[in-house]
């Protein structure tokens, strides 16, 4: 049985709330984050000026499309642009499970609980399937 698990991206236009973009749970692909590359419109925010909610977007788009392996280097670009942002804690969770790093993801559901105990109850879930 395959697990499915949830990507949230934030919108690009306008302010930063989170949709259900992508749904992953099928093996990474076997890219390499040297040949990463998203659509020149995230590009274009991220040179504009970086931040945690357009490398959120890059993350999940990289998910939606099964290149876990340049979703999760997106995804930890998130939590360094902005340590205490949900998104990209649960979504690197999330991604780090799809590739089987466990451990990693348990890591990332603790510092998730410190920033929303609630948000961090809906992970825990999510990854006991």
């Amino acid at each position: 049985m395959r697990q499915q698990y949830t990507i949230l991206m934030p919108r690009l236009v306008g302010a930063a709330l989170p949709i259900v973009l992508a749904i992953c749970g099928v093996q990474a692909s076997a890219q390499t984050p040297a040949v990463c590359h998203g659509p020149a419109e995230i590009e274009r925010a991220l040179a504009k000026q970086a931040s945690a909610n357009a490398y959120n977007a890059l993350g999940a788009w990289f998910a939606q499309r099964n290149q876990i392996n340049c979703a999760i280097p997106a995804f930890r670009s998130a939590i360094h642009s902005n340590p205490n942002a949900w998104e990209g804690h649960f979504n690197l969770a999330l991604a780090l499970l799809a590739t089987g790093q466990r451990g990693a993801a348990l890591d990332e559901e603790r510092v998730l609980r410190a920033i929303d105990s609630n948000l961090a109850d809906q992970l825990h879930r999510l990854m006991a399937r």
